[in-house]
């Protein structure tokens, strides 16, 4: 019997490239809204608190139905049944690698 390659195979190799790049978005799109946050901060400084927190809770709720109503948890629940932690290794450092470009840089200067 001939021994098997240890080589990885092409679509197992794109399984990984996918969740760098959803890790790299998700990062960027993170410190987009982080941006945009900050500066709508200083226009809502005398807003009472009750209704800021009504704001938050709204957004969220959007983002929670809107999750459901994509089977979201469904795709959630089967990475986790799977114990898949190489595809959330994937998306950790596709984050890192845009949060921390001083730290990845290919020409070695900071």
């Amino acid at each position: 019997m001939a021994s098997k390659p240890s080589a990885m195979k092409m679509p197992e190799l794109l399984v990984f490239a996918r969740m760098l790049f959803i890790g790299f978005v998700g990062a960027e799109v993170a410190r987009i809204f982080f941006l945009l946050g900050t500066s709508f901060a200083q226009q809502i400084v005398d807003v009472s608190l009750c209704l800021k927190a009504i704001g938050v809770l709204t957004g969220l709720g959007i983002c929670l139905l809107y999750a459901v109503k994509r089977n979201a948890h469904w795709a959630a629940m089967r990475i986790v049944r799977s114990y898949r932690i190489d595809l959330l290794t994937g998306v950790v450092i596709g984050v890192w690698w845009r949060c921390c470009p001083n730290r990845c840089s290919l020409n070695g200067t900071n």
